[in-house]
């Protein structure tokens, strides 16, 4: 799963255009390992449209869901547009509301005080859990990408739009919790033999 924080045209507080941000979570792994970041995408491109397209590549290579925040909604349309709309994350059942229940629209808003509750939970327990030595595992965790253990260490929960690997990441986790709801196929187990009844001097069909 992947998670993005598209760049649009504001300003961060310092007067720096802010970048768009995505990471690529490994779930589980076969051959060992998981529960890891596996790619960082920090860039700026000239248009949005070169940025999504990188999105597009990104998700097809590594055959994953992207959770976006659909406040802004130039991903999610380019991806429509585009015909990759089934590699866009529905929102996480834990950060529905009374009020989102009825969402219809891909991706999550991060203007709300649940989803970003949600991720922030999820980032602190994830890097708590996974980051750095556990000594109930004699272990240590796995992060490669530096931009991005700096972002954690100075993130500020005030100012969000300073911080987009944060955010990224943190929708990246959030992805890689959405539960896997199979359908359960109810099996009827009928009797095809034929049964008699024996007794007497004559044999009856039960």
């Amino acid at each position: 799963v992947a998670g993005v924080d598209p760049f649009d045209h504001r300003v961060t507080t310092d007067n720096k255009k802010s970048d768009a941000a995505s990471y690529c979570f490994l779930k589980f792994s076969p051959w060992g390992g998981g529960n890891c970041f596996v790619s960082e995408y920090i860039n700026r491109p000239a248009t949005p449209e070169l940025f999504y397209e990188d999105m597009i590549m990104q998700m097809v290579y590594f055959s994953g869901e992207l959770l976006v925040e659909n406040n802004k909604p130039g991903l999610i349309n380019y991806f429509r547009q585009r015909g990759y709309l089934g590699y866009l994350m529905k929102r996480p059942e834990e950060t529905m509301t009374k009020y989102s229940t009825k969402q219809q629209e891909v991706g999550i808003p991060m203007s709300g005080e649940a989803a970003r509750d949600a991720l922030v939970n999820g980032l602190v327990s994830y890097v708590y859990e996974s980051i750095g030595y556990n000594p109930e595992r004699d272990a240590y965790g796995n992060c490669p990408f530096e931009k991005l253990l700096e972002d954690w260490l100075n993130f500020d929960v005030l100012k969000w739009t300073d911080y987009d690997p944060t955010v990224a990441s943190g929708l990246a986790i959030m992805a890689s919790k959405k539960p896997k709801y199979k359908s359960q196929d109810v099996t009827v187990i009928k009797d095809f033999h034929v049964k008699f009844n024996n007794s007497g001097g004559m044999s009856r069909r039960i």
